[in-house]
């Protein structure tokens, strides 16, 4: 790995998230049912509870009202998301520096 600039975008590029496709996954077929939009934007925890809910009768009730609730905030889970995975590449790049200046 080298400390080249586009090092760290091409990573960005191929790992950051999309607000659309969120939302198309949230929309489409039964993925919306069982978080598949969570699984996307990393969250996994939260999208295993949705997919278990999901699987029962008042559980899926709840997992309507919660996507409800998650078209809205899709969004701003892009968008940590995409800040988390920039915020890796500096911290990478950071301690990749450090690393080159300690044996130079």
């Amino acid at each position: 790995m080298t400390n080249d600039p586009m090092n760290g975008l091409v990573r960005f590029i191929e790992n950051r998230r999309d607000v659309g496709i969120a939302y198309v996954i949230a929309l489409v077929g039964l993925l919306e049912l069982f978080g598949g939009h969570r699984f996307y934007l990393g969250r996994k925890g939260t999208a295993i509870i949705m997919l278990i809910l999901s699987l029962t009768g008042v559980g899926l009730i709840i997992t309507v009202i919660w996507l409800a609730i998650d078209l809205f905030l899709i969004p701003d889970m892009v968008y940590e998301f995409n800040q988390k995975l920039i915020d890796d590449i500096q911290n990478a790049a950071y301690t990749w520096g450090m690393r080159g200046n300690k044996s130079s």
